[in-house]
């Protein structure tokens, strides 16, 4: 273990390069600890004022470890890496695209809805609107493939710190995502979100969700006003 102290830069630059040495070769395959660790640097890097440092470096990491085919790693460091503070929105946009990259390419459903949701709130950030839609219909589209098989994908996860929700939370989820997409298609294609609504409408109506049901009735409403009928 690379003991982390407060140092100076030229020292800290020269703990962090012989971590990734000892990562890249495989002396650290712990994912607990290769987030602890990370988060540690993130920490040192900070004090010093110098997180564009630790991102281009952290990057070059992922990269190397995707090459490599140790993509639960890769994951774990862009997933972080999106969270940031003081990175441009390009970067972001650029972390959050490549940790989706590493989670379709592993196959795990649960990781890949989880990364899409993080590029979603990022192209959101950014102002991003088309890209919101494009990703939210990623989105419904990877709900739906869990729920068809939602006993295989609960196996096929794969994590170091959290559990797997209910088959009913993702179907509430993805009632709430094709409501989103109406919404972002209400104008400019209105047809195909009155079919997201009605979509919608029977899952809240199932679970008793009533302020969403509502929701999606006023949606329904406003759509038909657009269609004039």
């Amino acid at each position: 273990m690379i003991k982390i102290t407060q140092a100076s830069p030229e020292v800290l630059n020269s703990k962090f390069s012989r971590f990734t040495r000892m990562t890249l070769n495989g002396q650290n395959r712990d994912a607990t600890y290769l987030v602890s660790q990370m988060k540690q640097y993130e920490k040192s890097y900070k004090k010093l004022g110098m997180l564009d440092v630790f991102s281009e470096s952290a990057a070059r990491l992922a990269e190397g470890l995707h090459h490599r085919g140790l993509d639960d790693f890769a994951g774990i460091i862009y997933s972080n890496l999106v969270k940031l503070p003081n990175i441009s929105p390009k970067q972001r946009e650029v972390f959050a695209q490549k940790a989706l990259e590493v989670a379709q390419k592993q196959g795990d459903l649960l990781h890949t809805l989880a990364r899409i949701v993080d590029l979603k709130r990022v192209y959101k950030d950014n102002g991003r609107k088309r890209q919101v839609i494009d990703t939210l219909l990623l989105e419904e589209k990877q709900l739906i493939a869990i729920i068809k098989d939602f006993e295989k994908t609960k196996q096929s996860y794969r994590t170091y710190n959290r559990g797997v929700s209910t088959l009913e939370t993702y179907q509430q989820r993805l009632a709430m995502a094709r409501v989103d997409i109406a919404k972002g298609l209400m104008h400019s294609n209105p047809e195909a979100a009155e079919r997201k609504i009605q979509l919608a409408i029977p899952t809240f109506e199932h679970f008793g969700r009533e302020k969403e049901l509502n929701f999606a009735y006023t949606i329904l409403g406003q759509l038909a006003q657009i269609l004039k009928r």
